[in-house]
């Protein structure tokens, strides 16, 4: 109750602040949000619990150990566990060694809150100033953030956080024109956190390589994901096999697709969700007149 009360007053709040101040605004509100999660105490079946269980080990370890896999523990799935994400997700294993440095273990989830709040404000608030929209556009954006992320999804969030910041890449790459290196090291930073931005990463090259008709083609296939992934996967190995993440990435295909959502009625229902959300968006930009010609020219993005 008291985090709905807060994510209600900070919503209502937004519509109050002048404009001049929303990005500060902002900022405060995704600090006082991850602050939160200092005391945030997480059930034993969560990521998060499991995070801080390596936490603990890491605090103990210097530089050498930590990242020589002299991990001092006889716990087979702590070792398994340290050296999975140090080959699959590297920038949250030099993250979690960093915040251990602390070593306040509440301070990983701090971390990765701002750093998944943070850059979906700055995108909502780039966004409306970039196309001039209003102030209330701009809050009723910010609103549904509230809205979708909080205390339910504080399990997930190196994933939330690694979308996030793709997504605030990606508006600078692609709307933006950014310089490429700050955008590709903004790409690796959430391929590092986490390994699903991997294929997020991919279709991009494959926007940037391709254009024309033949990009439906392209899209056509990606919705035969499965048999797709499991077609690239042996092709990958055979041509890229030797880099570490690349192998990661291979071995997750090969057990991603095992009964995923068969357990979860709720995950399966919010993902069928979110494409329905994501087709009204596509036809409101394709027949909408205020929407700007250059969102109509991206559709194969949706």
């Amino acid at each position: 109750m008291v985090i709905i009360l807060l994510l209600f007053i900070l919503g209502v709040t937004s519509f109050f602040v002048p404009q001049k101040y929303m990005k500060w605004y902002f900022v405060l509100s995704g600090i006082v949000l991850s602050s939160l999660l200092f005391f945030y105490v997480p059930p034993v079946e969560d990521d998060l619990s499991r995070y801080y269980q390596m936490f603990d080990v890491a605090k103990k370890l210097n530089i050498g150990e930590y990242f020589g896999a002299d991990y001092g523990t006889d716990d087979w799935l702590m070792n398994h566990m340290f050296n999975d994400y140090a080959k699959s997700a590297p920038v949250f294993f030099v993250m979690l060694f960093l915040i251990s440095r602390a070593p306040i273990r509440e301070m990983l989830p701090v971390v990765f809150s701002l750093i998944t709040y943070i850059p979906l404000f700055m995108l909502v608030y780039e966004v409306s100033v970039d196309n001039k929209y209003s102030k209330r556009t701009m809050c009723f954006c910010f609103v549904m953030i509230l809205a979708c992320i909080d205390f339910r999804f504080v399990s997930c969030l190196r994933n939330l956080s690694a979308y996030s910041i793709f997504a605030y890449t990606l508006y600078k790459d692609t709307m933006k024109k950014c310089k490429p290196i700050p955008c590709l090291i903004g790409y690796l930073i959430a391929c590092g956190i986490h390994l699903s931005c991997v294929p997020l990463l991919f279709l991009r090259l494959i926007a940037i390589l391709i254009s024309g008709k033949l990009k439906w083609a392209v899209v056509t296939l990606l919705l035969l994901v499965k048999k797709l992934s499991q077609l690239i996967a042996p092709i990958l190995g055979n041509l890229f096999g030797n880099i570490t993440l690349v192998a990661k990435l291979i071995e997750k295909i090969e057990i991603y697709f095992v009964d995923r959502t068969n357990y979860n009625v709720h995950g399966a229902l919010f993902f069928c969700g979110a494409i329905m959300v994501v087709l009204i968006v596509y036809f409101a930009s394709r027949t909408d007149k205020i929407a700007l010609k250059t969102y109509k020219s991206y559709d194969t993005a949706f």
